[in-house]
């Protein structure tokens, strides 16, 4: 995968473990460009999926819909993070989602009613 292609639509395995499970990742989807946040460049907006959290079912992803994702799974819009690129560099990449899903889940973006308002605006503010 190169490393000047589009930002939008990468997945990445981020460490999300516990102190009991260290080694536990999950899938995160980059939902912008890099952009500046604050004063501080080359932020994206991020969110993962889950397949055991099951409280926003705004984005249902079957299995297949991503090779890492083997069972049926959930957009997870209330743990979206704004992230540096700096960061993401360093970290496991994995492949791109398809167009066609991106536009389900960044739609849910605005369409989650556990989407906090401060994402919605970085996800706005990226558009233009």
């Amino acid at each position: 995968m190169k490393g000047d292609d589009p930002w939008i639509g990468r997945t990445y395995h981020l460490p999300s473990g516990t102190r009991y499970n260290s080694e536990k990742s999950h899938l995160f989807i980059v939902l912008t460009e890099p952009r500046v946040e604050k004063g501080d460049a080359n932020k994206v907006l991020l969110v993962s999926v889950s397949s055991r959290l099951k409280s926003d079912k705004t984005c249902l992803l079957k299995p297949g819909a991503h090779p890492f994702i083997k069972y049926q799974s959930y957009v997870i819009y209330e743990r979206m993070e704004i992230c540096s690129i700096d960061f993401l560099e360093g970290q496991s990449r994995d492949e791109n989602m398809s167009a066609r899903l991106m536009e389900r889940i960044c739609r849910g973006v605005f369409d989650s009613p556990l989407s906090q308002a401060r994402f919605e605006t970085f996800y706005k503010a990226s558009l233009s």
